[in-house]
């Protein structure tokens, strides 16, 4: 798709370029990427595609060891929830039922595994090497031969069983840490019922974490975090902010906004992340128009699990917009951040934001 393409707003523009055939039957649902190639996986396949981005198109595809198990969450899982890519090493980090694999990102041959419980969405902080992975129901995650995941066994600080949480992985070392905190209402659910995703501003070290269960998001200060080598767990000062469910999250690092959306909704939010940081977040929210063409009635309906959300400033310019994606993928919204910041509201009057809106049809 031309995600750049102007004109037409919430009345809807032709987008798509081409598409890649992949050789199989078998279906992409997350990739990760650079400048000059794309890496796909699947939730219901072990296989890896290679795309190159001059030619657009498949140059090598290969079965991925580490996808030989099912994780599974409140709205997905599968065999491969997540990609990202380290362009400098030419690395990819995929998360997976046990953990996370390490795959050359030219022959697409696993490097190494790291087992740890299994994450629904999480994010790679690149020039630090550092994986934030939310985590929930690691116990319904099993191998083919039904084999449970054999990473499920994260603790408090008191010892006591974290049945959900976040961990953090230092790719330097492969070193774990597990992210407590003692000041949580449930120190066993320390980010909240069901730490959905994560996303981190690079620059300002903020991360932020969905619960999906209580509604909130968690906003950590990493730029503050202390590790403990001894106990093995990373602190970091914590702010909770909304009590609406938004599950997706992706963090545009010129304007430190965070894009928020709630799945199989229209639902759309920002919350700015510097005042969100020092404990005055405001989260705003929008409902998003129905897409052009479909019919009297219809709504527009975010994408469930993986969460078809992201962010960009590298379009004409430099305005921070994010990219939603709608649950029949016939249409791609991109929003304008800033638009949104304005027209949105706090309150549960949630306005029409077709204003921040043009919708990219890829059909």
């Amino acid at each position: 798709m031309d995600v750049g393409k102007g004109g037409n707003g919430a009345a809807g523009t032709p987008a798509l370029i081409e598409y890649i055939d992949l050789g199989t039957t078998e279906y992409a649902t997350t990739t990760g990427g650079d400048e000059r190639s794309v890496l796909a996986a699947s939730t219901g396949s072990d296989r890896l595609w290679l795309i190159d981005l001059q030619s657009d198109t498949l140059v090598k595809s290969a079965r991925l060891p580490a996808a030989s198990g099912v994780s599974s969450f409140s709205g997905g899982g599968g065999r491969v929830t997540g990609i990202a890519l380290d362009p400098e090493r030419r690395e990819a980090v995929l998360s997976a039922w046990n953990g996370f694999a390490l795959v050359d990102a030219a022959t697409l041959e696993q490097k190494r595994a790291i087992r740890a419980p299994a994450a629904e969405s999480f994010k790679f902080d690149a020039p630090r090497r550092r994986v934030f992975a939310p985590f929930y129901t690691c116990a319904s995650a099993f191998g083919d031969q039904g084999t449970p995941s054999s990473a499920c066994d994260t603790r408090t600080l008191a010892g006591e069983q974290m049945a959900e949480g976040m961990t953090v992985i230092e790719l330097a070392d492969d070193s774990i840490y597990v992210y407590p905190d003692p000041a949580a209402p449930a120190p066993g659910s320390p980010l909240g019922g069901e730490p959905d995703a994560a996303a981190v501003d690079v620059s300002t070290q903020v991360v932020v974490v969905s619960s999906e269960r209580d509604g909130h998001q968690n906003v950590l200060d990493f730029a503050r975090a202390s590790f403990d080598r001894a106990s093995m767990t990373v602190t970091a000062p914590a702010r909770r902010v909304g009590e609406y469910a938004m599950e997706g999250v992706a963090i545009e690092p010129g304007r430190h906004l965070a894009l928020l959306e709630n799945e199989f909704s229209s639902t759309v939010g920002m919350l700015a992340l510097e005042p969100a940081r020092a404990g005055n977040g405001e989260i705003k929210m929008g409902i998003m128009p129905p897409p052009p063409g479909s019919g009297e009635g219809s709504v527009w309906e975010n994408l469930g699990d993986p969460h078809g959300i992201a962010v960009t400033t590298s379009l004409s310019g430099g305005r921070p917009v994010g990219f939603l994606v709608n649950a029949g993928f016939t249409r791609v919204a991109r929003v304008d951040l800033e638009k949104l910041q304005q027209l949105g509201s706090s309150t549960a009057d949630m306005p029409d934001v077709r204003d921040a809106v043009t919708f990219l049809q890829v059909q």
